[in-house]
């Protein structure tokens, strides 16, 4: 499974412990341009300052969850083209389903390994390679 080490990513999480976890495990395939912040709030500033390919957020973010994070970037016809793959501890099927009808393009339940991560990031990107273009 290859990760193009080329990748921008945003890591959305409140807590201290999960983004440096992330950050490490990105790093550990490859990934060398990582972004974190705490809220969705600065998440969407940054995003609209600079090319970020996939947003890697956690679920249960204030002031805005993930969902109305999710739902006000894909609004954005500018941001539009951002993958989101939302991460927690919540293994609720309703909320799965949530995430993806807010827009999430995956969803990975924690505890998961840098392994796990590299192959949710690469089933994104193919997934998303095997979809029609527009004419």
């Amino acid at each position: 499974m290859y990760i193009d080490p080329s990748l921008r990513i945003l890591v959305v999480d409140s807590t201290e412990e999960v983004s440096p976890v992330l950050t490490q495990m990105l790093s550990q395939i490859g990934i060398k341009e990582i972004e974190t912040v705490i809220s969705p709030v600065d998440g969407l500033a940054l995003l609209r300052e600079k090319k970020i390919d996939f947003v890697i957020t956690d679920w249960q973010t204030e002031p805005m969850d993930g969902a109305e994070f999710i739902q006000t970037v894909r609004a954005d016809v500018s941001l539009f083209e951002t993958r989101f793959l939302v991460v927690t501890a919540d293994v609720e099927p309703s909320k799965v389903l949530e995430a993806y009808r807010a827009g999430a393009d995956g969803y990975a339940i924690a505890p998961f390994s840098a392994r796990s991560l590299a192959s949710k990031l690469t089933q994104i990107r193919d997934a998303l390679a095997e979809l029609p273009l527009p004419a």
